[in-house]
């Protein structure tokens, strides 16, 4: 498939993160154990579920491999409503640090749910944005920023942490091979657009 990159599946209950107090270098990476997130989304600093060559964040140093998959959800969806739809998943949902603080003029549940995926990320650029998007038409509640590749987090020193109780890991290939099949479809629709526009009287 296109965009995608060798693969070093692990399943050892550590996840791969990266972090830092700035807000482009000085990115480290290390895996850490899951059931100790709370650290990294307390942390003083920022975060990603990207590591990042020579530590600078940006698409062009991103490497593949990402064991997580981070839905960030800014207001109109609920932890409750989480902690329903993601039930069956392996997981955890932290507050942020506007959760319940007037924002734009809305006070309202902000956080994020932290996914481990069954096997490594290993897509370019272009195929996780693509394959993130898919996941958020699932999700549509997720804020659709935050599908880049490069995406950091600020943490949160007072975050509240949840743990999802389930026991499925979440699988982003099926997400990736929608995404594809669909921007096949429209191309096609493109093609066939162009086609009508070509001959005289067809639009």
């Amino acid at each position: 498939m296109t965009g995608l990159v060798q693969s070093d599946s692990r399943r050892d209950g550590r996840v791969l993160v990266s972090f830092s107090r700035k807000m482009a270098e000085g990115f480290r990476s290390e895996r850490v154990l899951f059931d100790k997130i709370e650290g990294l989304v307390r942390f003083r600093g920022n975060y990603s579920a990207t590591a990042f060559r020579d530590g600078y964040r940006d698409g062009e140093h991103a490497l593949p491999g990402q064991e997580l998959v981070i839905l960030d959800f800014d207001g109109g969806y609920t932890i409750a409503e989480a902690m329903v739809d993601f039930e069956p998943f392996v997981g955890a949902i932290a507050t942020t640090r506007n959760h319940m603080k007037e924002k734009h003029g809305v006070v309202a549940e902000r956080f994020r749910v932290l996914l481990p995926v069954n096997r490594p990320v290993m897509l370019d650029v272009e195929g996780f944005k693509l394959m993130m998007t898919e996941v958020m038409r699932s999700y549509p509640q997720a804020d659709p920023a935050c599908k880049n590749i490069d995406r950091m987090y600020y943490g949160f020193p007072d975050a509240e942490v949840l743990f999802l109780e389930g026991m499925r890991l979440f699988a982003w290939e099926p997400f990736y091979r929608e995404a594809l099949i669909r921007r096949a479809e429209e191309e096609r629709e493109r093609q066939r657009w162009r086609a009508r526009e070509a001959v005289p009287g067809g639009g």
